[in-house]
């Protein structure tokens, strides 16, 4: 068993819209509805999940965040539609999801090459950017509410001018982000 000094932590890239933009996507959803809205604090988009890596490991994480967002500049994340996810029929969450911008896509390839862990990881066409606005209880369940694409799209976008690292903490009233390290573009 490895020493708490050495516990795996959990580690995911991530970029967090303006607070307005936040309260404006959380009230998409009706607070009536099903499961629970996403923590305005921790509404983000990740970019890349790490998972489980050693705290011996981050210094070296940390500068791999930092190549890779070398000489990008800062990109637009624009709100297309609600999903969601997986699907409507087994939903566990649901989502805002943004275009892809070729700036968002490069970083993400970029990130993928520097950390994947693992041969999922490493399966780039899977990324679909979006931000989680309300998980669903048990594990997957049939969401039958309209999903408004305009409201969405109304939204509007907003643009991404640094990446964190993060570390999520899981606890019994669920998970606690903590920025671990922050790269400007």
């Amino acid at each position: 068993m490895p020493s708490p000094k050495h516990t795996p932590q959990r580690l995911f890239i991530a970029a967090y819209p303006p607070a307005a933009w936040t309260r404006a996507a959380l009230s998409l959803i009706d607070d009536t509805a099903p499961g629970r809205a996403s923590p305005a604090d921790q509404l983000h988009l990740t970019i890349h999940f790490i998972g489980p890596a050693d705290p011996r490991e981050l210094d070296t994480i940390s500068e791999s965040v930092a190549r890779s967002a070398s000489g990008l500049p800062p990109f637009t994340l624009t709100p297309t539609r609600i999903i969601a996810l997986p699907k409507p029929a087994h939903a566990r969450v649901i989502a805002i999801e943004c275009a892809p911008d070729p700036t968002l896509l490069e970083l993400h390839r970029r990130l993928v090459l520097r950390l994947a862990r693992t041969a999922k990881q490493k399966d780039q066409d899977r990324f679909l950017p979006h931000l989680t606005i309300r998980r669903l209880p048990g594990s997957g369940q049939r969401w039958t509410a309209p999903l408004d694409d305009e409201a969405a799209a109304a939204l509007g976008p907003f643009e991404v001018t640094h990446i964190a690292l993060m570390r999520s903490v899981l606890t019994d009233s669920g998970a606690e982000h903590r920025e671990l390290s922050r790269v400007a573009l």
